[in-house]
């Protein structure tokens, strides 16, 4: 009985601490980070900024083709979030293929073609490390049993590319978990949590309660 009310006082820890959230700003960017390469975070900030409704658009600009926009349209249409990122990543990895760099200047070129320039300063106004105020208990790796839990109440919603790209797992991981578990969002969600709590063989940080708060938050945001 212990160890039950233990469990739930770490699933209530997470819900609870999924109402904290800090925002920081920039005074905009200098040219010097328009030469940077966006990360994957990044394009989670861009993709939640941007819309559904300016991606096509957009992407187009990026210089991509609508046979590439109609191909990711089949494969994702039914989750736009994850329809977006993999566009993102998929127009990173065919510049990056011809020995470019993918850089925020092309990002602040497209979006100033649709007039919306203002989204890239947004992007980069979200400070994605929160102050390290957490009490020892949210410094806890989270529980098997709380990631069954979490995944059987639903609480994640159905953004599985979103999910893995904001617990830091490499996209070959994220595609890995998609192919193994067709058809099956539980499955997805549930593999791509217990792969961020195996964390010691790789250069990602520590599995905290603390940091699954944060994205909790992140897709709370994203569904209201």
């Amino acid at each position: 009985m212990k160890n039950c009310s233990k469990h739930f006082e770490e699933f209530h820890t997470i819900t609870a601490f999924i109402n904290v959230f800090l925002y920081f700003t920039i005074q905009g960017l200098k040219s010097e980070t328009l030469v940077l390469r966006p990360n994957d975070q990044h394009f989670v900030q861009l993709a939640r900024t941007i819309g559904i409704s300016d991606f096509y658009n957009f992407f187009i600009h990026l210089g991509m083709v609508k046979s590439d926009y109609d191909n990711l349209n089949f494969r994702y249409f039914s989750n736009p979030m994850d329809f977006m990122l993999m566009g993102l990543f998929e127009w990173r990895d065919k510049t990056e293929s011809d020995t470019a760099v993918a850089s925020f200047k092309d990002l602040q070129k497209a979006l100033s073609a649709i007039e919306r320039q203002h989204y890239l300063c947004q992007v980069c106004r979200e400070d994605h490390s929160l102050v390290e105020i957490a009490q020892n208990r949210l410094q806890d790796i989270p529980s098997d049993h709380v990631i069954n839990m979490l995944t059987d109440r639903k609480m994640i919603g159905d953004c599985v590319v979103y999910l893995g790209v904001e617990l830091g797992l490499s996209i070959g991981d994220i595609k890995e978990t998609m192919h193994n578990f067709p058809r099956d969002l539980n499955g997805q969600i549930h593999d791509l949590l217990v792969k961020w709590t195996k964390w010691v063989n790789s250069n990602r940080s520590k599995p905290t309660i603390y940091r699954l708060g944060v994205v909790l938050k992140r897709i709370k945001r994203l569904r209201d």
